[in-house]
Protein backbone atom coordinates (compact mmCIF):
# COMPACT_ATOMS: atom_id res chain seq x y z
CA UNK A 1 0.00 0.00 0.00
CA UNK A 2 1.41 3.56 -1.25
CA UNK A 3 -1.08 5.83 1.22
CA UNK A 4 -1.54 5.28 4.79
CA UNK A 5 -5.69 6.25 4.19
CA UNK A 6 -5.32 3.18 0.94
CA UNK A 7 -4.55 1.04 3.64
CA UNK A 8 -7.21 2.03 6.56
CA UNK A 9 -9.89 1.43 3.95
CA UNK A 10 -8.94 -1.74 2.32
CA UNK A 11 -10.80 -5.08 3.00
CA UNK A 12 -7.47 -6.50 5.14
CA UNK A 13 -7.43 -3.72 7.71
CA UNK A 14 -11.44 -3.80 8.01
CA UNK A 15 -10.79 -7.25 9.07
CA UNK A 16 -7.89 -7.23 10.92
CA UNK A 17 -9.80 -4.34 12.72
CA UNK A 18 -12.73 -6.27 13.66
CA UNK A 19 -10.56 -8.79 14.80
CA UNK A 20 -8.77 -6.69 17.42
CA UNK A 21 -12.34 -5.50 18.46
CA UNK A 22 -13.41 -8.47 18.99
CA UNK A 23 -10.86 -9.65 20.56
CA UNK A 24 -10.94 -6.90 23.28
CA UNK A 25 -14.87 -7.61 23.68
CA UNK A 26 -15.34 -3.90 21.39
CA UNK A 27 -14.23 -2.18 24.48
CA UNK A 28 -11.81 0.44 24.93
CA UNK A 29 -8.82 -0.30 26.10
CA UNK A 30 -8.52 2.35 28.13
CA UNK A 31 -11.66 2.98 29.97
CA UNK A 32 -13.47 -0.48 28.98
CA UNK A 33 -16.76 1.45 27.21
CA UNK A 34 -18.29 0.20 24.45
CA UNK A 35 -19.47 2.37 21.79
CA UNK A 36 -18.07 3.80 18.70
CA UNK A 37 -14.15 2.94 19.08
CA UNK A 38 -11.33 3.42 16.73
CA UNK A 39 -8.71 0.51 16.37
CA UNK A 40 -5.12 2.56 17.69
CA UNK A 41 -1.13 1.48 16.34
CA UNK A 42 0.56 1.28 19.19
CA UNK A 43 3.64 0.79 16.39
CA UNK A 44 3.47 1.64 12.85
CA UNK A 45 6.79 -0.31 12.46
CA UNK A 46 4.73 -3.45 10.93
CA UNK A 47 1.76 -1.34 9.26
CA UNK A 48 0.26 -3.78 6.44
CA UNK A 49 1.46 -7.07 8.72
CA UNK A 50 0.46 -5.33 12.27
CA UNK A 51 0.04 -8.50 15.27
CA UNK A 52 -2.41 -8.16 17.29
CA UNK A 53 -0.16 -6.51 20.07
CA UNK A 54 0.24 -3.43 17.95
CA UNK A 55 -3.20 -2.58 17.72
CA UNK A 56 -6.10 -1.18 20.66
CA UNK A 57 -9.40 -0.29 20.47
CA UNK A 58 -9.74 3.18 22.20
CA UNK A 59 -12.90 4.80 22.47
CA UNK A 60 -12.94 8.20 20.62
CA UNK A 61 -11.82 10.87 23.76
CA UNK A 62 -8.56 8.24 24.03
CA UNK A 63 -7.74 8.18 20.78
CA UNK A 64 -8.11 11.76 20.01
CA UNK A 65 -5.90 11.64 23.78
CA UNK A 66 -3.37 9.31 22.07
CA UNK A 67 -3.01 10.09 18.39
CA UNK A 68 -3.80 13.56 17.91
CA UNK A 69 -5.04 13.70 14.47
CA UNK A 70 -1.96 13.28 12.87
CA UNK A 71 -0.19 11.45 10.04
CA UNK A 72 2.27 8.52 11.79
CA UNK A 73 5.38 10.52 12.58
CA UNK A 74 7.80 8.05 14.38
CA UNK A 75 8.20 4.30 14.30
CA UNK A 76 8.82 2.72 17.63
CA UNK A 77 10.22 -0.63 18.86
CA UNK A 78 7.86 -2.87 20.43
CA UNK A 79 9.52 -2.09 23.90
CA UNK A 80 9.23 1.59 23.30
CA UNK A 81 5.27 1.18 21.86
CA UNK A 82 4.59 0.00 24.96
CA UNK A 83 6.85 1.88 27.20
CA UNK A 84 5.02 4.48 25.71
CA UNK A 85 1.06 3.70 25.94
CA UNK A 86 1.98 2.59 29.60
CA UNK A 87 3.47 6.17 29.98
CA UNK A 88 -0.29 7.45 28.32
CA UNK A 89 -2.40 5.48 30.25
CA UNK A 90 -0.28 6.79 33.63
CA UNK A 91 -1.28 10.17 32.58
CA UNK A 92 -4.73 9.04 32.23
CA UNK A 93 -4.90 7.97 35.52
CA UNK A 94 -3.16 11.57 36.61
CA UNK A 95 -5.43 13.84 34.87
CA UNK A 96 -8.70 11.74 35.90
CA UNK A 97 -10.37 13.37 38.69
CA UNK A 98 -10.02 10.40 41.44
CA UNK A 99 -13.96 10.84 42.37
CA UNK A 100 -16.81 7.72 43.25
CA UNK A 101 -18.01 8.37 39.72
CA UNK A 102 -14.39 7.20 38.29
CA UNK A 103 -13.37 4.88 40.29
CA UNK A 104 -14.75 1.87 38.18
CA UNK A 105 -12.91 3.89 35.07
CA UNK A 106 -9.72 4.66 36.72
CA UNK A 107 -9.89 0.72 37.80
CA UNK A 108 -9.84 -0.54 34.58
CA UNK A 109 -6.82 1.90 33.20
CA UNK A 110 -5.09 0.05 36.02
CA UNK A 111 -5.77 -2.98 34.89
CA UNK A 112 -5.03 -2.44 31.36
CA UNK A 113 -2.00 -1.43 32.41
CA UNK A 114 -1.01 -4.68 33.91
CA UNK A 115 -2.35 -6.64 30.82
CA UNK A 116 0.02 -4.62 28.69
CA UNK A 117 2.85 -5.18 31.28
CA UNK A 118 1.91 -9.39 31.38
CA UNK A 119 1.93 -9.21 27.69
CA UNK A 120 5.02 -7.61 27.20
CA UNK A 121 7.04 -10.15 29.55
CA UNK A 122 4.79 -12.99 27.47
CA UNK A 123 6.15 -12.07 24.54
CA UNK A 124 9.54 -11.14 25.44
CA UNK A 125 10.71 -13.23 27.86
CA UNK A 126 11.80 -9.96 29.51
CA UNK A 127 10.45 -8.36 32.52
CA UNK A 128 9.10 -4.90 32.28
CA UNK A 129 10.65 -2.77 34.39
CA UNK A 130 9.21 1.17 34.57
Amino acid sequence: MNNYQEYLNSEGWKAKRNMILNMWGNRCALCNEGGLLQVHHRTYERKGNENPFDLIPLCEKHHEMLNPKQEPELELSYEQSVRAAVAKMTLCLEIELDTPENLNHRENIKKNIEGIKLRYEATTGERFIS
